[in-house]
């Protein structure tokens, strides 16, 4: 498929927090309307779990929506749509042509043009859609320390993923840039697209229905953690986000505990902000 660009050129008015939101509220209305009408399975995850069952919608300082979906679901998704749902583009890991090292599937909105600041060193954005994050529950080994080894791997899979995408040697602290440093040249060596093939191998390993435990694998934040039992996963709930009501775990309390503690709990004033940097503009022509 041929994207339209994205760069400043085709920035127009900048979005306000509402709007934005409003964008990926239907972008998840969608997706769940037509998952309901195909049998395929998909859960509120992360950010977006946590803010449904202690906000009753987005955490007031968030602003992305995740989703959880079993992998065979995802490339079954893929497949039913052509990569085209209603308004919006489903796009395959590491094939959109705009994220780097992004392993999940995504779903795009290309009226809407995300300015980012989130690469650490660099002082120029980029541009990419505003999106929704589409993440593959994957099939995870049974005992501990083959699980924590299957998460090492992967991690420094991803890493050096990244590094071989980098341009400017961004990083968001002094260790991770002198990883890139270090990492550079033998990350060119085998090249972006060798590095995400092996992303997706090490991912794909377990598959999900032979599995007693399962896990998203390629969000950017958690790893072991997101380790959980598949039997009461797959028991789905109804929670309430933002006024309409979505699918989460069975057992999203332990979910969620594994990956937040006590997660209601308000967190310190200090710690209620976004962990994104980044400008929403309407497109200037309709793509």
């Amino acid at each position: 498929m041929d994207y339209p660009e994205f760069s400043s050129r085709v920035c127009g008015r900048k979005m306000e927090q509402d709007e934005s939101r409003k964008r990926q509220l239907n972008m998840l209305d969608t997706l769940a309307e037509y998952c309901d009408q195909n049998g395929l399975r998909y859960f509120l995850s992360g950010g977006t779990l946590l803010g449904a069952v202690r906000h009753k919608g987005f955490i007031p300082w968030d602003d992305d929506i995740d989703i959880n979906m079993p992998r065979p679901d995802c490339e079954r998704l893929y497949r039913l749509t052509g990569g085209k749902l209603g308004d919006y583009i489903v796009a395959e890991p590491d094939e959109d042509g705009f994220a780097r090292g992004c392993e999940s599937y995504r779903l795009y909105d290309f009226q809407a043009v995300v300015e980012s600041y989130s690469g650490g060193i660099a002082k120029e954005p980029i541009y990419y859609p505003l999106f929704v994050d589409l993440f593959p529950i994957e099939g995870l080994p049974d005992g501990k320390w083959q699980t924590k080894w299957h998460y090492f791997k992967l991690v420094f899979f991803r890493k050096m993923q990244r590094a071989a995408a980098l341009e400017h040697m961004e990083a968001s602290n002094a260790w991770a840039h002198l990883f890139h440093i270090l990492a550079y040249f033998p990350a060119k060596l085998m090249g972006y697209r060798n590095w995400s093939k092996w992303v997706q191998r090490i991912a794909l390993k377990y598959k999900f229905d032979d599995q007693k435990y399962v896990g998203v694998m390629t969000a950017p934040v958690h790893t072991t953690e997101e380790k959980i039992r598949k039997r009461e996963y797959l028991e789905t709930v109804e929670v309430p986000f933002e006024g309409r009501f979505f699918h989460a775990p069975g057992n999203y309390d332990c979910y969620l505990r594994q990956l937040y503690g006590n997660y209601m709990e308000m967190p310190p004033a200090e710690k209620r902000q976004s962990h994104h940097r980044f400008n929403i503009y309407w497109r200037k022509s309709k793509w």
